[in-house]
């Protein structure tokens, strides 16, 4: 016998739920349990930016290539430390043999060095419209100093604190669910799931509790702040999703306490 559980599954990029049956396909008994799974989204303002510049540089040694790469950084990193105190400035220098492609050898040859010089600068505040202005300032200077500018990238430093405020979203978006679920399958539910669990975990525990143990693993599945584009954000806000939530309800006989 194929067993499987009812799980009315709605997902962001799948809007219709979908159902399969808890007892055997042949027993013709009806399902015992409705499993929804989902997550729980919260909007934070960026208090993190970052942006990141090139410089590059050849020639025929390698003393030339990292003179070269040491003039033209030092004054591009005097003008960053001129835009404010509170810039986090991480630097990386990379000088190695370059070689071009010889089409009368059909080799390629060594023609010399190439270098480049990295340059990450982060900065942390409340304010969304300074982060914005410095980053700003960073692209002129890369122009400046003709290197190259990825970014800005915007993140929300306190991840782990906004996974966990999104797991009650989660939760009650699952209640929801599962009553419109409850409704189209005409059964009645239990008031409270039997379990919750995210990232396929399932905690035996008492009800009131269930909650709690679902938001410590997401606490514990929490990644590092990820950097958005402006482009990305929506209305200046970053979403933070949680992982995802499943929760199981019991179907209950006709005439018993149900979910409303």
């Amino acid at each position: 016998m194929n067993l499987v559980s009812l799980r009315p599954a709605i997902s962001p990029q799948a809007k219709k739920p979908i159902l399969n049956s808890s007892q055997s396909r042949f027993s013709g008994q009806k399902p015992s349990v409705l499993t929804v799974q989902g997550v729980g989204t919260v909007y934070k303002v960026p208090d993190t930016v970052s942006v990141t510049m090139q410089i590059h540089d050849q020639a025929k040694t390698r003393r030339e290539v990292a003179s070269s790469l040491d003039d033209r950084s030092r004054r591009m990193i005097e003008m960053i430390k001129d835009i404010s105190p509170n810039l986090r400035i991480k630097t990386d220098t990379h000088i190695g043999q370059h070689h071009e492609y010889n089409h009368q050898t059909h080799k390629n040859e060594k023609v010399g060095y190439a270098g480049r010089y990295i340059v990450t600068v982060t900065e942390q505040g409340d304010n969304l419209d300074e982060l914005k202005k410095h980053a700003s300032r960073i692209s002129e200077i890369a122009d400046e100093t003709e290197a190259n500018f990825n970014g800005p990238q915007f993140a929300y430093s306190k991840t782990q604190q906004a996974v966990l405020e999104a797991i009650p979203e989660a939760v009650k978006n699952l209640k929801e669910t599962a009553l419109t679920l409850a409704k189209a399958l005409n059964v009645k539910l239990a008031k409270k799931p039997v379990s919750v669990s995210t990232g396929g975990e399932t905690p035996s525990v008492a009800h009131a509790q269930l909650e709690t143990v679902a938001l410590a693993g997401a606490a514990r599945q929490a990644d590092a702040p990820v950097g958005v584009s402006p482009e990305t954000m929506q209305s200046g806000l970053i979403p933070i999703q949680s992982p995802t939530v499943q929760a199981v309800f019991r179907i209950l006989p006709k005439q018993a306490d149900s979910l409303k």
